[in-house]
């Protein structure tokens, strides 16, 4: 498991991932998502700091900062 899979499961999220293009982290209880694909992070609602930290590590994680 990576860091950013960890900091997204510490903030009640699971990982799904549908194809080697497209990983989502849905929220257990809130209607709250993240999908990361095409070199972006798409959400419909704001992420809070610890989300846009976990975001940030991902995107590092995908080299997409590179």
């Amino acid at each position: 498991m990576s860091k950013a899979d960890k900091m997204f499961e510490e903030l009640g999220y699971e990982k799904w991932t549908d194809n080697a293009k497209r990983i989502h982290y849905i929220h257990k209880k809130k209607e709250k998502d993240f999908t990361f694909m095409d070199n972006n992070c798409y959400s419909i609602k704001r992420p809070t700091k610890a989300e846009q930290e976990a975001i940030n590590e991902k995107i590092k994680e995908l080299g997409w900062n590179e």
